[in-house]
């Protein structure tokens, strides 16, 4: 299944599932204060960060504003981000508010880029085991200098500014106790070859991060990997999983366990600088 574009209308299929999504990229948001070189702000009406990291976690969720002050806060938002240097990108679930929000946004300059499926597992309806995958081996790292040498499913060779920052906070985040986040690793003969990160906000998890090497997708790798993942924060009381889907990765999401719940739309928006 391919992503849908802006203009299509979107069907809100578990309108529950969605705003547990909605809820759980505001928790992963706010898991992320006191990461060195992120700014978190926690707000009545919107989760919102600024990091020096990629440009889809510089952005605002859980967009709860009033009529008459919404103009305002999103000038107050665009403002950091544009004096931080950083595009911004706002998450607008379909209970975002208020009703014009979409007007506020383009007369902003943001567009709406993709309706991205919100995607929703329940944890207790999984078969009781994983099946191996032959020669694959599966595993909780806690040492993310492996990065170092071979190249990160998700981010890629880490040798630039950006994908630094990004392996340090993933190794942040895994090292904070009590733990709620864990990197998982597909390997085959000693090489990392998938990779995805979990969250765990109470009874849920969140899903962030999954990736596949280039060579090595279509052969059910990453499949087996949420698979794993998602016995593992069962067995730790966790009851659903959600996470935003790909394009690309929306089957196997679905082979995974994982059900469309409804849309989630990204509206972006650059600031360049002279």
């Amino acid at each position: 299944m391919k992503t849908n574009t802006c203009t299509q209308i979107q069907e809100v299929r578990d309108p529950e599932a969605v705003l547990a999504a909605e809820r759980e990229m505001a928790a992963w948001i706010g898991a992320h204060n006191g990461v060195p070189g992120v700014e978190v702000h926690a707000d009545s009406d919107a989760t919102w960060m600024v990091h020096p990291g990629v440009a889809w976690a510089n952005c605002v969720v859980n967009v709860r504003f009033d009529e008459g002050t919404a103009g305002a806060r999103l000038d107050r938002i665009l403002r950091r981000y544009h004096a931080a240097k950083r595009g911004v990108g706002f998450w607008i679930s379909p209970f975002a508010t208020p009703a014009e929000l979409t007007r506020h946004l383009g007369a902003r300059g943001l567009r709406c880029r993709k309706h991205f499926p919100a995607m929703f597992c329940d944890l207790n309806a999984l078969p009781r085991t994983v099946k191996p995958m032959g020669d694959l081996t599966i595993s909780v790292i806690d040492d993310h200098s492996i990065f170092t040498k071979h190249p990160h499913p998700y981010f890629g060779n880490i040798r630039t500014k950006l994908r630094r920052f990004e392996l340090a906070r993933l190794a942040y985040l895994n090292q904070q106790r009590p733990r709620r986040v864990w990197d998982f690793v597909a390997w085959r003969n000693g090489q990392p070859i998938g990779a995805c990160t979990m969250f765990m906000h109470g009874a849920l998890v969140g899903f962030h991060d999954v990736g596949t090497l280039r060579s090595f997708r279509r052969q059910g790798i990453a499949t087996s990997l949420m698979r794993h993942a998602c016995h593992f924060a069962r067995e730790r009381g966790c009851e659903a999983a959600v996470l935003l889907a790909s394009g690309e990765g929306y089957e196997m999401y679905q082979r995974a366990g994982f059900r469309h719940a409804g849309p989630i739309s990204y509206w972006y928006r650059t600031f360049r600088t002279a």
